[in-house]
């Protein structure tokens, strides 16, 4: 029922959910949330908990109302496990180890930010949520248009992330790429 900027499509959030393979139980974390898309089409999907957090209070508050319509819109008997928070990415308000998996629409540089701040942002984002995400068992899906930015954050993270694959699509007109990482058992909490 709320729209933001950069409001991703349901089809293609229920596309990435699907690409994460998530499991009965699992946490999985939205950490740019928007709108709360991503959170609201997985929370109709399976027994799983979401999770979807944003920097911005006007789309946090999109992303809780939206939520809180979710029944009524789509004839639901109750809401869906799920939750909305508003924080800063890149310093994450989670224990260490707590989430399984990450899905988020990354910044394309395009409608907000630019190409610049993603070179900076996307590798610090990683950082941060290596931190927060199951050691060994971890994954995220990433959507982004952004190929160059998150091709050298890739370089950057690597102790901590590796990418098991990237598949090309359409998002709006734009070529986008949906990154599939897996986490290594490398915890950014043992440097010294």
């Amino acid at each position: 029922t709320q729209f933001g900027p950069c409001t991703l499509r349901p089809t293609i959030c229920a596309g990435l959910v699907m690409m994460a393979d998530l499991k009965p139980g699992e946490v999985v974390l939205d950490p740019m949330a928007g709108g709360g898309t991503i959170s609201l089409e997985g929370a109709q999907m399976g027994p799983q908990y979401h999770l979807g957090a944003e920097i911005h209070d006007l789309a946090i508050a999109r992303a809780r109302d939206n939520y809180r319509e979710l029944a009524t819109r789509n004839k639901l008997s109750a809401r869906p496990p799920a939750d909305f928070l508003q924080w800063d990415c890149l310093l994450p308000c989670l224990r260490d180890n707590s989430v399984d998996v990450i899905i988020t629409d990354l910044p394309f540089g395009k409608r907000s930010g630019s190409k610049a701040d993603n070179r900076v942002l996307y590798p610090n984002t990683l950082m941060a949520m290596a931190r927060v995400v199951r050691s060994d068992t971890g994954r995220a899906v990433l959507l982004t248009q952004d190929k160059n930015s998150m091709m050298k954050s890739l370089g950057k993270i690597n102790r901590y992330w590796k990418s098991t694959k990237w598949i090309q699509t359409n998002v709006g007109g734009l070529t986008a790429l949906v990154f599939i990482l897996n986490r290594t058992s490398h915890s950014p909490c043992d440097i010294k």
